[in-house]
Parts: structure tokens; sequence; C-alpha cells
């Protein structure tokens, strides 16, 4: 059988192998037989090899062919490019149906925004101390560096002794804005990748207490339902409760409370220990004795508030201060 019928019927990988055993036996002087490396190839550096195309038979020298794409980004070589490049370093490119281009891949790091974002805080923190901003060195916690775009998708190409640069860093008090320029390491003989320009906006923060489960009116705000939060300064207001005391034995005044959102004085109060239209107890305490008498609240009260009270006995009202729950004691009159 002739070995172009033989091409027809044998698997092509099978067909290569034979080939390459005949032209070693008989030591046909011919060109290299070599097959692709595959249709999906990655590279870590900033040439493309002959060996990352083909696989080469021993005694062919591997040498760059292209540069390398960016990182990230993909170069391919059509069947007619990959013929050119075989036939230019001697070699017998033998098809199959799938051999018709290769796509390489240069391989990438993708750099954590948290990163860049640590950085820029330390190099924020160093203008501080040069500036003499002491409020803020005393709270480092306190300041919170963010990123303003969102999107940042930031690639560097693998095995480099440094990723990256971080170059300009200018704050701009009056916007409370971060510039700096991000400089890309690159392989030797490589060309400098481009240069970004990053922007990052600088936050104070404060501790405050909020609450740690949504409560509803009536419910009492224990130490055990606060918890602390960061939020930005500029959101703290006047209104807002900044300390525990301020929370704690307090109930909702008019509607449920959301958990981790800041409290104001306003949403809050004593509990009422009084309700009006119900029966509340009268007691009068001397050195000597102790008097109780049943009564009916006019008012709603909490604890200390001086409310009307009607004495069920002699249908009178009288001014009482709220003592306890259902308790009143009556006003002495001036």
């Amino acid at each position: 059988m002739k070995l172009k019928e033989m091409k027809q019927v044998l698997d092509v990988n099978m067909y290569k192998f034979i080939k390459l055993i005949i032209v070693i036996l008989l030591g046909i002087n011919a060109t290299c037989i070599a097959a692709l490396t595959g249709s999906s190839v990655q590279v870590d550096t900033s040439k493309i090899m002959l060996n990352d195309l083909f696989d080469l038979p021993e005694g062919v020298s591997n040498v760059p062919i292209a540069a390398a794409p960016s990182p990230g980004k993909t170069k391919t070589f059509s069947e007619r490019a990959l013929q050119t490049i075989a036939e230019r370093h001697g070699l017998s490119w033998e098809q199959s149906y799938d051999d018709r281009k290769v796509t390489v891949r240069r391989q990438s790091k993708l750099i954590d925004p948290s990163i860049i974002e640590q950085q820029l805080k330390d190099q924020y923190l160093n203008y501080c101390a040069e500036h003499g901003i002491d409020a803020v060195l005393e709270n480092p916690d306190l300041v919170q560096i963010s990123l303003k775009n969102r999107k940042f998708n930031f690639l560097v190409a693998t095995k480099l002794q440094e990723d990256y640069t971080l170059e300009d860093f200018t704050y701009h008090p009056r916007t409370h804005i971060i510039s700096a320029t991000i400089r890309p390491g690159h392989h030797e003989g490589e060309a400098q990748p481009r240069l970004l320009q990053t922007y990052a906006a600088v936050e104070h923060l404060r501790s405050i207490p909020v609450l740690n489960t949504s409560i509803a009116p009536g419910d009492m705000i224990r130490a055990d339902t606060i918890r602390w939060i960061k939020v930005p300064s500029r959101q703290v207001r006047v209104e807002h409760c900044v300390s525990q005391a301020e929370m704690i034995g307090r109930t909702p005044k008019y509607q449920m409370i959301n958990a981790l959102t800041p409290v104001r004085k306003t949403q809050i109060g004593q509990p009422r220990l009084v309700n009006r239209g119900e029966a509340v107890s009268i007691i009068i305490k001397t050195p000597t004795m102790s008097l109780t008498a049943k009564g009916k609240a006019n008012a709603n009260g909490v604890k200390n508030e001086v409310i009307s009270v009607m004495n069920l006995n002699s249908k009178r009202s009288v001014d009482c201060k709220v003592t306890g729950t259902g308790e009143v004691t009556p006003v002495k009159q001036s």
C-alpha cells in the first residue's frame, strides 16, 4: 500500500508516527516532522517560542517567533501563519482536521483591589504624619480608603520581580480624594505596559452603637442587644445615639427600630409603666405607715413622669408621679 493511501485510512497521529520512523530508519534527508502542541496554549514569558506552537523533534532549535500578548490577552495564529512559521524553520507540519489555528494566551495574575487600597492608606498615613494631622494617626483603624473605580480589574504578568509600583501619590484635602499612578511590572526586553491612573476616596469613620436585632415598642434595650459598627463620620448627626448609656433601659416610642441602623434619640424613650385607662395602685407612704388606693390612669406614663389619675373611691382626679409598673404616688400640692 502506498504512503498516500495509508494516510487516508490510518489515524492522523499514527500516520505522523509512521512517517517519522521511516525518516529515521531510511535516513531520508527530509524536513523534520512536527505537530501542533494544541489549539490553545498559555505562555508565561514576554516571547512566544517555537515549541509553544509545535512539538519539536530532537535537534530543532527552540527560538522566539513573536512577542507574547499583554497579560490576560490572546494572540491567534491562523493556518496560513502556522504554515509559514513551520516552513521558515524547516518543519513539516502534518495537519489534522482540528489543526487549523492556535490561540496563545498570556498567563496573568489579578491584583486584589484591597491590596492597592491598603498601600494607598499607608501612604495617606505618612502624609498625615508629615503634616501633623495627629487625630488621624491616633485612630488609623477609623480611616477607610476606597477605590473610585468599582470595576477595577488590574492584571499583571507572572514571574515578575515586582508586580507594580505606586507613583505620584497626591492627596487633595478639599475633596478628600487620593490620586496615584500604577506602573505595572514587565519582563526585561518587553515594552512598558500602559500606566494606570487611579483615584480613591478617603473616608473617616466613627464607631456608634446600634441594635443587633430589630426591636418593637415595649421591648427593653439591653446591653446584649447592642453592637458597635463603623460608619462614615459625615453620616453621624447630632440626633444620633453615640453611647450605650443613651440606649440601655429604653424602648422604641412609636415603631420598630431596625437592626444595624443608627438610632435617633427621638426614636426611643423610657418604657411605659402606666397605660391610659388602666387600673393603677395609688400608694401613699409616710415614715409610720403605707396606704394604697385604687385608681385609673387618665394618661400614659413613664417612670418619674407626672400624670393625672382618678381616685376610684372619691371620683376625683389627682396628679401622681409614676413610680413603677402600674404604681403611682400623689404629688404634694404647693
